[in-house]
């Protein structure tokens, strides 16, 4: 829907393209006359908006790979340190990839960590399925509390819908983008789905905050 509103925006006002904040200015300016002093507004807070989700999912991808090369070499090395240093090692890292100003020249990196994920994933399942436990052994219901954090993690998992607008302004054909958009989610979800089911079915309340951190790390 955000992407068809924005090709049709662009081509009532002969626009060339519009980010997402644009695309939100423009539709209250086209909106009903009660909302339309209200664009330049709307345009703020919803860059304000993109700019939380975006911080927040780096702190929590830094945490995530942080922890996981810190239970890695340690186990190796026998020798402890405080997870604020491997952030603060990998924090330039990742400020560097955060600059680049074209999202072409990430495209690279995308497909290489696309392949380790892709191979982490065979990985994870190849253990998940090792002495394959009897669903049947799991409760269809625990408690409330984790229902609004589950809602909130899976938002989190699909928080790249921000990068819709960049993606379809540098696309040669941007009308496929709603395709792409749907097949991607629908990957997303069936992915985030079974990896979760087969890791709580697998561990159950001895999960860490990754499942991966559950896997045998004496094996290589």
């Amino acid at each position: 829907m955000q992407v068809r509103c924005s090709q049709l925006l662009c081509k009532r006002h002969h626009i060339p393209m519009l980010d997402f904040a644009g695309t939100v200015e423009v539709a209250f300016e086209n909106g009903p006359e009660v909302i339309r002093k209200y664009s330049k507004i709307a345009s703020i807070v919803t860059n304000v908006i993109v700019c939380f989700v975006h911080v927040q999912a780096g702190v929590i991808y830094t945490l995530y790979v942080s922890t996981s090369f810190q239970q890695v070499i340690e186990h190796f090395s026998e020798h402890e340190m405080n997870v604020r240093i491997y952030i603060m090692a990998l924090f330039p890292i990742i400020c560097i990839f955060a600059f680049v100003p074209n999202l072409k020249y990430l495209a690279p990196f995308s497909v290489v960590g696309f392949l380790f994920m892709l191979t982490g994933f065979c990985v994870a399942l190849y253990y998940l399925f090792q002495d394959f436990p009897n669903p049947g052994r799991l409760k269809p219901f625990t408690s409330v509390l984790p229902i609004p954090m589950y809602c909130t993690l899976f938002l989190y998992s699909l928080h790249n819908v921000t990068l819709c607008m960049p993606l379809e302004n540098s696309m040669e054909n941007p009308r496929r983008l709603p395709q792409l958009i749907t097949y991607n989610m629908l990957a997303n979800t069936c992915l985030y789905t079974t990896f979760g089911f087969f890791g709580y079915n697998k561990y159950m309340d001895e999960t860490c905050d990754t499942v991966i951190k559950n896997l045998p790390i004496d094996d290589p």
